[in-house]
């Protein structure tokens, strides 16, 4: 009995514009991570070698110009914290929507292809993945270490009255306090997933 050769399954047109729209964003989404995750390795040693070059050479300023680098840094201190973690959430979102890339494109195609992020074994445990967590907590570590060394500096120069130590004291401590919070806010940060037809503004 002769059997009727089975037709070729014509390629569905539409099913191959919706991959070449997942992948197009997949390679916008990797070059994004790639732009975040630089980020945050420049971020520590780079900027913390400066700050850290403005407090050693805080004794060859005269007196005015101490006290001015001694209330300023702080603050800016708190500014450095956050936008590391503004890179530490931005780097987990576009990590998180990769992860939904591959699932969709992977659904379409009937086959696990893509799967690096989707199975990827620190996934979830940590915003930013362990490069973000390594680099906020070497961020934080040298925050704290240049508030240190700041009171150090109040407690051990004339800059400003000895009567006046206690309440440069809080102040360091309100910024310890704040940079910490910035940290923990990060942990409790949840990526929402993107759905159909949903736009980001």
């Amino acid at each position: 009995m002769l059997r009727c050769r089975e037709m070729p399954t014509r390629p569905d047109p539409n099913r191959e514009l919706e991959l070449n729209a997942i992948f197009e964003e997949y390679h916008a989404m990797y070059d994004l991570a790639v732009f975040r995750l630089n980020a945050l390795d420049r971020r520590a040693p780079v900027t913390v070698a400066a700050f850290a070059t403005v407090l050693v050479s805080l004794q060859s300023l005269p007196v005015s110009a101490q006290l001015l680098v001694l209330l300023f840094l702080p603050p800016s201190l708190v500014w450095f914290m956050r936008t590391t973690v503004n890179h530490a959430r931005s780097f987990e979102d576009a990590l998180r929507r990769i992860e939904e890339l591959e699932k969709s494109a992977n659904a379409r195609l009937s086959e696990p292809l893509l799967c690096f992020q989707s199975r990827h074994p620190s996934r979830g445990r940590e915003v930013g993945g362990r490069t973000g967590r390594e680099t906020l907590l070497a961020v934080l570590g040298s925050i704290l270490l240049m508030l240190a060394v700041a009171a150090y500096q109040i407690h051990t120069t004339s800059v400003i009255p000895r009567s006046a130590h206690i309440w440069y004291d809080l102040f360091l401590i309100v910024i310890a306090a704040t940079t910490v919070n910035e940290r923990v806010k990060l942990s409790r940060y949840s990526y929402r997933e993107m759905t159909t037809g949903q736009t980001t503004h």
